[in-house]
């Protein structure tokens, strides 16, 4: 019966903590993974971000940075689709695969667990 109690204890708090995890779910290093995908791996983005571009996105991804600290993990998702929808490429899309994980894949990039 101790080991009983043990166990359902672990139990308990492990799922507790990846509870906690998945609610602490960071938009701010969301965002940063995803540009770091778009700069590595998105064929398109030296084009897209060229010179008469390039304000704009750095504009954008202030705007996007500053919403994404004060963000709560249910509406970053808007926020990581205003990034991608800069691009107005059908190839480089943003999806959830599994909301509860919070983890999120890229069309036409490689998949990536985000925190």
């Amino acid at each position: 019966m101790k080991h009983l109690f043990v166990i359902l204890s672990l139990v308990v708090i492990s799922t507790w903590g990846h509870a906690q995890q998945i609610d602490s779910c960071s938009c701010q290093a969301n965002l940063n993974a995803l540009i770091q995908v778009a700069k590595s791996r998105y064929a398109g983005f030296e084009d897209k971000t060229a010179s008469k571009a390039l304000n704009q996105y750095m504009q954008l991804r202030q705007t996007l940075e500053q919403q994404s600290r004060l963000t709560s993990s249910s509406a970053c998702l808007t926020i990581l689709e205003k990034y991608v929808a800069f691009f107005k490429d059908d190839h480089f899309t943003i999806h959830y695969t599994d909301q509860a994980a919070a983890s999120l894949r890229w069309s036409g990039l490689s998949a990536h667990k985000l925190a």
